[in-house]
């Protein structure tokens, strides 16, 4: 995401691969909104939102700042702890994944024979050592003790709150806690395969099933974001988001488009090399990795016409990250402006319209009611 690319670890497969894409794009959109569209909406949202909570403490008085109600006290409590509980559930995924941390308690050969002269089935393959790993190691008691309280913990906050929400159907709209209804189904889902681990051994399905569940591991720290509405900058973030989609969105859609045609155009220079490059594919991989300026290394043109098309699409790279904080800035921040003024001057002429229209109404009341 930082552009680097050292090319010592480097995705191999088609999904790492697509993987591989989004965290290069996301890097881009990262190293680029924030100096280009996003300034700007941030600093008008913060300000507005200041004054807001500059008018709010004086319509409070100057005696009521000083008294903390114990309600806020308990709020903050609850937003520190509720902070704690995602970042440690998150920090379990970490420790999920860690060879460090598990335990062997068999060998996969013995797995297998086990397994199949009892009957069953054992998707695993010993030439994979990360599916080895899974599947003869066990995670120390403590991490199956917590990650069974964090299931018990965000079931019974979802439910909570869906309890108190006064309104259902818009509680059950947001993605927050659409996202939070996801985690739990897959946690439960996790937790009923896990008493039943018979089930997964003998059926490709449930094996699947279950990976994906543990994939949803990953996806606890978006709660987080849960608590915006306690937070002035990040609320003001999230709404500087909301604010520049469209202009991340055309961005995205230039970058996609200069890196297929730059997945065309090298696929055809590296033409007659028979080591690079067996498809548009993988050049859209290469040229995707090149513009963002990562070049894992893992993939490159070795011919003339392919070195110069990899110039061209370093080139472009480079101006495709400059672009949004040269141009865009400088056209968003003018354009904003001019916008703003319209709206002002519109809505001006309406406000006077309306005045002058009711002003009329008023006086053929009077002369109506004179009659």
């Amino acid at each position: 995401m930082t552009t680097v690319g050292y090319g010592d670890v480097y995705p191999k497969s088609t999904p790492g691969k697509i993987v591989g894409c989004l965290c290069a794009v996301c890097g881009l959109l990262i190293l680029a909104m924030p100096i280009a569209i996003i300034a700007t909406n941030f600093s008008n949202y913060y300000q507005k939102m200041k004054d807001i909570s500059t008018f709010k403490k004086k319509v409070n008085g100057s005696s009521r700042q000083n008294k903390i109600s114990a309600s806020a006290v308990r709020n903050k409590v609850y937003n520190i702890i509720y902070i704690l509980v995602v970042v440690l559930s998150a920090i379990m995924a970490f420790l999920f994944t860690c060879e460090e941390m598990r335990e062997q308690y068999i060998d996969i050969d013995t797995l297998i024979n086990v397994t199949t002269s009892a009957g069953f089935n054992v998707y695993t393959d010993r030439n994979n050592p990360k599916d080895v790993l899974h599947a003869t190691t066990i995670l120390p008691i403590w991490w199956y003790t917590l990650d069974r309280f964090f299931l018990v913990f965000f079931t019974l906050e979802y439910f909570i709150r869906l309890i108190v929400c006064p309104s259902k159907i818009e509680f059950l709209k947001n993605w927050l806690n659409i996202m939070d209804l996801i985690l739990n189904v897959s946690m439960w889902t996790r937790f009923c395969l896990e008493m039943n681990i018979t089930l997964v051994m003998n059926s490709y399905t449930a094996a699947w099933i279950f990976g994906m569940s543990y994939c949803t591991i990953s996806l606890r720290l978006i709660r987080i974001f849960r608590i915006y509405k306690q937070y002035l900058e990040l609320r003001v973030l999230l709404l500087s988001l909301k604010t520049s989609f469209k202009e991340l969105l055309l961005l995205l859609v230039t970058f996609i488009v200069i890196s297929a045609l730059f997945a065309n155009f090298i696929y055809y220079a590296e033409f007659q090399e028979p080591s690079t490059f067996p498809s548009s594919f993988s050049g859209l991989w290469w040229s995707v990795v090149t513009m963002t300026t990562v070049g894992y290394g893992d993939v490159y043109p070795k011919s003339t016409p392919g070195k110069i098309v990899g110039c061209l699409c370093a080139v472009c790279g480079l101006l495709i990250l400059a672009m949004p904080i040269a141009i865009i800035a400088t056209n968003f921040s003018n354009y904003y402006q001019k916008m703003k003024d319209i709206s002002k001057f519109k809505k001006k002429i309406n406000s006077s319209s309306r005045q002058n229209k009711i002003s009329a109404s008023a006086v053929g009341n009077k002369v109506f009611n004179n009659c």
